[in-house]
């Protein structure tokens, strides 16, 4: 993992930020690192910037860099869909990105405005597109429980999901961080469920269409599994991960099919299998 600059320009109103500003480091100082971890044998790095893509130029200089120096790195980084183009994409690919995280956040322009995202679900769309048809794995992320969440949002979010067609992992229910405004507004308004506590739970933002934390996690679970099992997303992943697999990997899909087919058959796993 590499980290190049610190902060991100934009304020999410859920989003706490250590760094107030947004600093970069040199295109020669990362080169310099670029160059160590090309000497130690690395192969695969993952960015972990928040906004790798937020300074365009600099961003397109490292990507110049790496295409004429032959790094050959497998690259993952993380992007806001409005910071993309076709032009900067395609010099991504070039420089061997190979997996953009997104944070989509909602499929829902409604509550995006509610977050201040400063997005929209068009631009989401069209970044999900631009950076398949650059060749590059297009990852997201989703929250649920965002104040101005409702059950029809929630049905967007999904509509959005399958229009897209990100690979999605997990969907995290909100989980307001102190600092940040959603947090200071829900503890003034009285939403806020639980606080944060070493011995407690995560705490929760109750909607007026929410009776306990379960609610929230349904909802959650309810994009999961409609997005999980939607072909275009499963045919999509695999022609992503297929590619790519090890014995390693193959060995941990077939105990994931195989708990599963225990599960339903409701029989305990062998932990002797393999």
């Amino acid at each position: 993992m590499l980290i190049s600059s610190r902060g991100c320009p934009h304020n999410c109103r859920f989003c706490f930020k250590v760094e107030k500003e947004c600093r970069f480091r040199s295109v020669e100082n990362l080169m310099a690192e670029f160059e160590e971890l090309r000497r130690r044998g690395v192969k695969s790095i993952h960015i972990q910037d928040d906004a790798f893509t937020a300074h365009r130029s600099r961003c397109l200089e490292v990507a110049e860099n790496l295409i004429r120096g032959r790094y050959r790195f497998d690259l993952k980084i993380r992007s806001r869909v409005d910071a993309v183009d076709g032009e900067l994409l395609r010099k991504l690919k070039a420089a061997g990105v190979k997996q953009i995280v997104y944070g989509f956040e909602s499929g829902s322009d409604r509550v995006l405005e509610a977050m201040g995202k400063g997005t929209t679900v068009a631009q989401n769309l069209r970044a999900a597109e631009l950076t398949k048809a650059a060749g590059i794995g297009c990852y997201g992320e989703i929250m649920v429980g965002f104040p101005g969440e409702t059950p029809e949002t929630v049905e967007e979010t999904i509509a959005f999901l399958r229009r897209a067609k990100p690979i999605i992992g997990f969907v995290p229910v909100l989980y307001p961080l102190p600092g940040t405004a959603v947090y200071e507004e829900a503890k003034k308004d009285g939403a806020l469920r639980g606080d944060w506590d070493i011995k407690g739970p995560w705490p929760w933002i109750k909607l007026p269409w929410t009776d306990t934390y379960a609610d929230l996690q349904a909802a959650s679970r309810r994009i999961v599994r409609k997005i999980q099992r939607d072909p275009g997303t499963i045919l999509y992943f695999l022609r992503r991960h297929l590619p790519a697999l090890n014995w390693r990997a193959i060995k941990f899909l077939l105990r994931v099919v195989r708990d599963l087919h225990l599960r339903l058959r409701r029989v305990p796993p062998d932990p002797d299998w393999w």
